[in-house]
């Protein structure tokens, strides 16, 4: 089947990732609700370029390991698994950190940098490398591979995954950072700023990184080749 009749669906893929969310409810939205509170209490490093600089680490970590988690708890769902561990699938996906973080430099900065330039290059490049996470979760490609691979799978259903991968991706950052910023400012309060956060994040980070997982899944096939082949973690 070609990549171009594999387009994915809005509907299919967000109902997919829903029906997963459904499946494993505090798998999936307790570690989003970790990865929210987590970005806002970074946002409380005050001082100079040491601090900025720690502080979109440490925003990175957090956001490329919840990335890992989820890649985890999508191959769990094709296993058919019945329960899950959040603490096994944390185990299993931190060995694809370095990777994703390495990957994401690329993926995720130069666009942005492109975005503050010109509009359409930045999301042109961030649907072309939208997909290097699963890449190196599923085939165990290096980080530049996985970019490499990502972009071969976008090509011929480039609006597709615009409208779906890209656009998830675009709403979890800005709901990240957006609560992370003006949380506290608005409610007056470290605890309610988290708390906020926590649920903000919690309601879309599941279905931005399991949408990108199974996006993947259907332009590459890697659902149906990958199941049989892989142990549940829990």
């Amino acid at each position: 089947m070609s990549q171009t009749s594999m387009r994915p669906g809005l509907s299919g893929v967000f109902g997919e990732a829903f029906a997963i969310v459904r499946r494993y409810p505090a798998a999936a939205l307790l570690p989003a609700a970790g990865l929210g509170a987590t970005a806002d209490l970074l946002q409380l490093i005050d001082g100079g370029l040491v601090a900025t600089v720690a502080l979109a680490l440490g925003l990175a970590v957090a956001f490329e390991l919840y990335v890992a988690y989820a890649e985890r708890l999508v191959l769990e769902a094709h296993l058919g698994a019945e329960r899950v561990s959040p603490r096994r699938l944390l185990h299993a996906g931190a060995p694809l950190l370095p990777r994703l973080l390495v990957a994401s430099i690329p993926a995720l900065a130069l666009p942005a940098a492109a975005t503050g330039l010109l509009v359409l290059p930045g999301l042109w490049l961030l649907t072309r490398w939208v997909l290097y996470a699963p890449a190196i979760a599923r085939e165990g490609t290096g980080p530049f591979a996985a970019l490499g691979r990502s972009s071969d799978l976008v090509r011929g259903c480039f609006w597709g995954v615009f409208a779906v991968a890209t656009t998830a991706l675009i709403v979890e950052h800005a709901v990240i950072h957006g609560t992370a910023h003006s949380g506290e400012p608005v409610l007056g309060s470290h605890l309610l700023g988290l708390v906020a956060a926590g649920i903000a994040v919690a309601a879309v980070s599941p279905f931005a990184a399991l949408t990108i997982s199974l996006v993947y899944d259907r332009l590459s096939g890697s659902a149906e080749d990958s199941a049989p082949r892989r142990p549940p973690v829990s």
